[in-house]
């Protein structure tokens, strides 16, 4: 008889357990699974032997995947020359709320540079994006030229 009452308290404690533990509300939903989500992105430069940026070029960068915003900044460093060899920044981006980290996979950067005259820039743009699980997912452009003829440099971020 001891047993089965043993047996019987010890079912019992189990089921409350496991009641309380579940991850099921009241009206039987889970909830929603928590995804890594986009805290902070920056951009920096990387710039070999080749050429500056002078010291009025005013560079944007936006971060897109489709139609969907994630990250951009769009007048900076239009004060400050990089000059060659030299490494650049980070530079801060405003980030859109909310966007996973598989929103942001596969998406595109896109650099303008606004010189004021002429203004050939070789860089490598290295963007890394910081996401809320501790991970940072780094893309980078290569190396490659911009200037007052080809303004736009975009590249994927895997």
């Amino acid at each position: 008889m001891m047993r089965v009452k043993h047996a019987y308290l010890t079912a019992a404690a189990f089921l409350l357990a496991a009641a309380c533990t579940s991850p099921r509300s009241k009206d039987g939903e889970l909830p929603p699974t928590l995804l890594p989500i986009l805290q902070s992105a920056t951009v920096r430069f990387e710039l070999g032997k080749g050429d500056n940026k002078n010291k009025d070029t005013h560079l944007a960068i936006a971060i897109t995947k489709q139609s969907l915003a994630i990250a951009r900044n769009d007048d900076f460093a239009g004060d400050q020359e990089f000059g060659d060899p030299g490494n650049y920044g980070p530079f801060n981006l405003i980030v859109e709320p909310g966007i996973t980290k598989d929103q942001y996979r596969g998406s595109t950067a896109r650099l303008t540079i606004a010189p004021s005259g002429k203004d050939r820039v070789i860089l490598n743009t290295v963007v890394e994006a910081r996401f809320s699980d501790g991970e940072v997912l780094t893309g980078q452009s290569g190396v490659r030229n911009v200037d007052q003829d080809n303004r736009i440099l975009e590249f994927p971020i895997p």
